[in-house]
Parts: C-alpha cells; sequence; structure tokens
C-alpha cells in the first residue's frame, strides 16, 4: 500500500496528532467502532438516548448526520467526545428539523443543572465546530444509508421515527403543555399522538418511566457537568 502525506493537527494547546490525508475522508471500521463506542460507553449520551422516548430527538439519520460531521471535522479518535457528540448533534437540528425547540433538550445534559448560564458559551463553541466543517453541514440521504449500513448491526439503526413526528405539522403536547427542557434522570413530556399510537411501551426499563427521578444521582452529575472547561474547544 502507498504511503500518504501527514498532516499535522493540533488537538489542545499540548497536544499534535500526525494523521494520513486518506484516514480524513475514508469510512474506516475504526471510525465506525470508536463512534459507536462513545454512544454506548459515555453515560450520558446512552441515557439521552433512552430518554428520548419517541425518537423524535435523535433517530437513525441524526445519528448518521452527526458522524459525517465528526469526518468533515476530522476528528481523531482521540476527539471522539461527548462535547463533540452534543455540538455535531446541536448542529445537526439547526440544519435538518422543523422543530426549533426540540434541540434545547441538549443544554441541560451537557451543561448541567444551570444550564441556562452557560449557554453563549456553548454557542461560541458550536460555532467554533461549524467552522471547522467548512460550513458544510447538508448531507446527503445516500450518504446516511452508507452510513447506516456501516452500523447495521448496532441498535441505532433501529431508531425510526414515528411518522406523526416525522412531518413539520408537529403534535401538540397534551394539554398544551409548553416545551421546556427536562435534562437527565426526567424522560421528555409524553405527547398526546404517542399515547394515542401506543408508541410508548412501559415496562420495567422503560425509557419512559415515573420512577426515573432517582436513576441518576443529580448532584454528581452536576459536578461532572456544570465546569464548563470541560466543553471548551479541544483544537
Amino acid at each position: 500500500m502507498p504511503d500518504f502525506p501527514t498532516k499535522k493537527i493540533k488537538i489542545n494547546q499540548n497536544d499534535d496528532v500526525f494523521i494520513t490525508e486518506l484516514d480524513q475522508y475514508l469510512l474506516q471500521p475504526r471510525d465506525v467502532t470508536a463512534f459507536l463506542e462513545l454512544i454506548d460507553n459515555d453515560k450520558i449520551i446512552s441515557e439521552f438516548m433512552k430518554k428520548d422516548s419517541c425518537w423524535k430527538f435523535i433517530d437513525k439519520y441524526t445519528i448518521a448526520i452527526i458522524f459525517t460531521y465528526f469526518k468533515r471535522c476530522k476528528f481523531t479518535l482521540i476527539e471522539y467526545t461527548r462535547k463533540n457528540f452534543f455540538g455535531c448533534f446541536y448542529l445537526a437540528h439547526d440544519m435538518e428539523e422543523d422543530n426549533e425547540e426540540w434541540k434545547y433538550e441538549i443544554f441541560p445534559w451537557v451543561l448541567g443543572k444551570n444550564w441556562d448560564r452557560h449557554m453563549k458559551e456553548f454557542v461560541k463553541f458550536k460555532d467554533t465546530l461549524l467552522a471547522r466543517l467548512n460550513y458544510n453541514t447538508l448531507v446527503c440521504l445516500g450518504s446516511c444509508m452508507e452510513i447506516l449500513n456501516s452500523m447495521r448491526d448496532h441498535p441505532v439503526t433501529k431508531r425510526e421515527r414515528p411518522a406523526h413526528h416525522a412531518t413539520t405539522s408537529e403534535p401538540q403536547l397534551k394539554n398544551n403543555q409548553q416545551f421546556v427542557p427536562r435534562g437527565p434522570g426526567r424522560s421528555p413530556i409524553l405527547c398526546s399522538a404517542c399515547e394515542e399510537y401506543g408508541t410508548m411501551k412501559r415496562s420495567e426499563d422503560s425509557i419512559f418511566d415515573s420512577t426515573c427521578d432517582d436513576f441518576f444521582d443529580n448532584s454528581l452529575l452536576n459536578k461532572q457537568l456544570s465546569p464548563f472547561s470541560d466543553l471548551s474547544p479541544s483544537f
């Protein structure tokens, strides 16, 4: 196999990583594995996805777009992190979703209990990611399908958004409730359409569980997430 030119990338103030130009663009199995391991092993990401009752916040196509952004940002494996996942997730919602409110659920998960104090810093971080993407946020369906095929044995590819959440005419929340970010330990508000269509399946390991408030040690969570230093760009 021929040698490919290398490029030095600074990932923080102290460390440089040398990668080949080939690594930046091809769909590498190691990248897919690292991405799926991040989803499975990061407590906050995995619980966010479990609490996404209707798969309306993060369905399989959103996953594919986030991974595409990881590749376009030319992240090294050390940059496959929670902060970059949620940053790219926010950008994906900016680009693809009609419902502006859904993306706000991200804030308490990545910024902790006092998330409203850190929103400006998160927006700056998001803009840094956008620049690293070279403002190229469009992802075609064919690319999504290719990525999902590479992940076909993982449960994320089964996250099919219900039809009543796939249109611009989004069902109203039950009892005209206003959307408010709920954060860890609480499932998103159950909408009347999901009750009607039976989307929600309640079981002892249900993602919509009235006892889930005790699932997290919220004091530990806030200790881990409130300092925004963990979310500042590492590049």
